[in-house]
């Protein structure tokens, strides 16, 4: 995983313990005030990880409420291939009662963000966003060469 940051802009790494996310923060996004978290995710696929996902969207959640605790106005862009379906998403994200601030933004374009080739097709990749980002990403498309 990699993710990049205009060098003109300020930003630096979430110290964290966790081999499968990158959480950056970045100040001066599309001259947004405050600041803009970014997490690049990548959790196992297989039924045998399920539980790892389950724990590491549950991690996710709280990680944004406690950021936003600290400052309401900011943005979270959650970017990566989670390997569950949008509804095993928002069950994750939505544990024991309490409401996630992140929307799964709905992705078009190459099949490859989706499985399997035949049949049914759910999402494994996703966009999640709080509410403030949200117009940023109105036409999600990803292309493919």
């Amino acid at each position: 995983m990699v993710t990049l940051v205009d060098k003109t802009l300020a930003s630096y790494k979430v110290p964290h313990n966790e081999n499968w996310l990158i959480h950056i923060k970045v100040f001066g996004y599309m001259s947004w005030l405050g600041p803009t978290h970014i997490l690049n995710v990548y959790l196992k696929s297989g039924g045998n990880h399920c539980k790892d996902r389950g724990k590491a969207l549950t991690y996710i959640s709280g990680l944004i409420d406690t950021a936003l605790k600290r400052d309401s106005d900011a943005r979270f862009l959650v970017l990566g291939d989670l390997n569950e379906s949008t509804d095993r998403v928002y069950q994750h994200l939505n544990v024991k009662g309490r409401h996630s601030p992140l929307m799964i933004v709905p992705i078009v374009g190459s099949t490859i963000t989706h499985f399997p080739i035949r049949g049914k097709k759910w999402s494994l990749d996703h966009i999640l966003l709080n509410r403030p980002s949200v117009g940023l990403f109105k036409c999600t498309r990803v292309l493919r060469n």
